[in-house]
């Protein structure tokens, strides 16, 4: 296969998605009133959540966004969940610019299909997609639109394409391809200067994007030929995320030319080297998403640090924001993992997930309502 015809079709499907986003992500068309008294059904125990949001239970389901009218308990998120069709005994969920796959238990790897609000008679927004062609043995996966990759259990990295149907007008999927020279490898992040690999023995690996008067602009041919080339500053690392390490000791290193790490908007072709976030320790799950990061302490705290959006923007406009020094989340304690989605994914909110399994959001939701505050997500089977 030719890496020339994925590029091609990643041109293609960028139009395509970025035009389906801007018309889909308004999904206020549902009427919500708040619930009379109803018997509850038993709640899921969430594992793993994406801000966008998806969540995954404990038995292996995939709850997705509700389509239709449906009520919301009173005190509770505006965004009710239910469970996606056919997507159960997933391992984990990974997200991207409109894009979803998921890891099954058998270790493949599966699109996530979103359906059109205004065209579909559904009531639950995903559904399992059609199988990625030369994945077998995953064992983590991630997304950058419509460009995946996917580390298997002997450390290898594979690139594959994610893109669900209706923007591949039922193309096949292309195969998976191997990355060359990357062996032992346990994590991985797509960044703003780069792709970054972390390897069993704690070091971090990086394939540079390519630079121009933009700044940096990621290139899949790039990727599939380069060599890595080891950060020497980042060692002891146990976790990746954009632009961003955990170290074994629940320290931070961030680094690229997000703007956790410049403290800078628009600083495109401006990249800062690997430092370590004063302040801050005993991390044990964090979440990068461009405008601001959340870490989780090691007592179930959850800490912010970026721009955080103040309130919602006049029709059309940028929502006011604010830059924030390292601060607590207020609301939320117990926490074992967040999930930050604003510039991967286009709408800005952030979810948490406690330990006794509850999720809970807040920011601009899919309805343009913002949340300053976290809200628990209800969940419904019918």
């Amino acid at each position: 296969m030719k890496t020339g015809l994925l590029k091609s079709r990643l041109l293609r499907y960028s139009a395509v998605i970025t035009a389906a986003a801007i018309f889909v992500l308004p999904a206020g068309t549902s009427s919500y009133v708040q619930a009379a008294a109803r018997t509850e059904a038993a709640q899921p125990k969430i594992v793993q959540a994406t801000a966008d949001p998806l969540a995954l239970d404990d038995q292996g389901n995939v709850w997705g966004r509700a389509l239709q009218s449906i009520s919301v308990k009173e005190g509770f998120h505006r965004t009710l969940l239910m469970k996606g069709k056919g997507l159960d005994k997933v391992k984990s969920v990974a997200s991207g610019n409109s894009m979803a796959v998921a890891l099954r238990e058998d270790r493949t790897v599966w699109v996530i299909e979103r359906e059109d609000p205004t065209l579909t008679k559904e009531q639950v927004y995903v559904s399992l997609g059609d199988q990625v062609p030369g994945l077998h043995g995953i064992q983590k996966v991630i997304l950058h639109g419509t460009l995946g990759l996917a580390v298997d259990q002997e450390g290898k990295v594979w690139m594959f394409e994610s893109a669900s149907r209706r923007f591949r007008n039922s193309i096949p999927l292309m195969k998976a391809q191997q990355l060359r020279g990357l062996d032992s490898i346990k994590d991985l992040a797509f960044g703003s200067t780069g792709v970054s690999f972390l390897r069993e023995d704690g070091t971090v690996w990086i394939i540079d994007y390519p630079k121009s008067q933009y700044g940096f602009t990621m290139n899949e041919n790039l990727i599939l030929a380069s060599t890595a080339k080891q950060i020497k500053e980042l060692k002891g690392i146990v976790k990746l995320d954009t632009d961003s390490a955990l170290s074994k000791d629940g320290t931070v290193w961030v680094w690229g030319t997000g703007m956790v790490a410049t403290k800078q908007k628009n600083s495109f072709d401006t990249a800062v080297s690997p430092y370590q976030l004063p302040g801050l320790s005993e991390v044990t799950d964090l979440d990068n998403g461009g405008k601001h990061a959340l870490f989780v302490k090691k007592d179930g705290s959850v800490w912010g640090l970026g721009y955080f959006t103040l309130r919602m923007g006049a029709l059309g406009g940028e929502h006011p924001d604010e830059w924030k020094e390292l601060f607590p989340v207020e609301g939320l304690s117990d926490v074992v993992s967040v999930s930050v989605n604003d510039d991967r994914h286009g709408v800005d909110a952030d979810t948490a997930v406690k330990k006794d399994g509850t999720l809970w959001m807040w920011g601009i939701d899919t309805s343009a309502t913002f949340h300053p505050k976290p809200l628990q997500v209800d969940f419904r089977t019918k």
